[in-house]
């Protein structure tokens, strides 16, 4: 359990991968987006065509890329979330 946003955010990041190649394999090549919930610590991946989650926002136009392996990744979804408004307290 993470105990600041930052430890939050770092134990997120290969947790989003994680989820992101489980979307892959269960949709092909579909492309797929992120998604954050304003100020709710939570992130999603939809794949298009699909409705995103009530109250989520999309997170960058750029659709996941699927040809990273796992560093690359997360390290493409530490540049895209890290100014994204997740973190509890505002509206």
């Amino acid at each position: 359990m993470a105990t600041s946003y930052a430890q939050w955010f770092a134990l997120e990041m290969p947790r989003l991968t994680d989820r992101a190649f489980l979307a892959f394999r269960d949709t092909g090549c579909a492309p797929h987006y992120l998604y954050f919930k304003p100020h709710g610590l939570e992130f999603a991946i939809v794949c298009e065509g699909a409705n995103p989650p009530a109250g989520f926002e999309l997170a960058t136009g750029e659709r996941i890329p699927t040809g990273r392996d796992r560093a690359g990744l997360t390290a493409w979804f530490t540049s895209n979330t890290a100014r994204v408004p997740v973190l509890p307290g505002g509206a």
